[in-house]
């Protein structure tokens, strides 16, 4: 019997900055979309795509079987906070909501997941963030109680949530 193991785990991390206040733009975007991707690559993920509007952003990475996300997660929001204030947030303080959400990507869904991130703008024209988690969550058979509350499960998933 071999001894070698295989792994898959291709993840959709979303969360917002706090309040949803819409403060991702410009440069800050790009160096923020930038400091993501090593943050989650200093994590042993890879970032397949990251995108977002304004006031949330939308990471799909391959993990390893090891990592805690919650951890990483904590490490990736509290570190960009941390840079982004330090960088462009001097007198109003960037904060990102608590909490977040992530679902597990199917290897056949990889390339629609990475058209969606990639098609934020266009999606957030005629939807909000509040609109659209709630369609991800229900696709992940997930409710959203309250818009600053916790996400209940309704039956087994991947999904955390609180005051995304």
């Amino acid at each position: 019997m071999s001894k070698t193991s295989y792994h898959a785990l291709h993840l959709h991390f979303v969360f917002s900055t706090n309040r949803r206040k819409r403060c991702i733009k410009g440069n800050v975007q790009i160096y923020l979309y930038e400091a993501l991707r090593a943050l989650i690559s200093d994590s042993g993920g890879q970032v397949l795509s990251v995108g977002g509007t304004t006031d949330h952003v939308h990471i799909l990475a391959s993990m390893p079987p090891t990592v805690d996300l919650s951890k990483i997660i904590q490490k990736v929001k509290s570190t960009s906070t941390r840079w982004l204030n330090e960088r462009y947030f001097t007198d109003d303080k960037f904060r990102w909501a608590k909490g977040y959400a992530v679902f597990s990507v199917s290897q056949s869904m990889i390339g629609k997941t990475i058209r969606y991130i990639d098609e934020q703008w266009d999606i957030h024209k005629s939807s909000s963030f509040k609109e659209e988690l709630i369609r991800m969550l229900r696709a992940h058979n997930m409710e959203l109680d309250t818009w600053d509350g916790p996400v209940r499960r309704k039956k087994r998933g991947v999904g955390v949530s609180s005051e995304i």
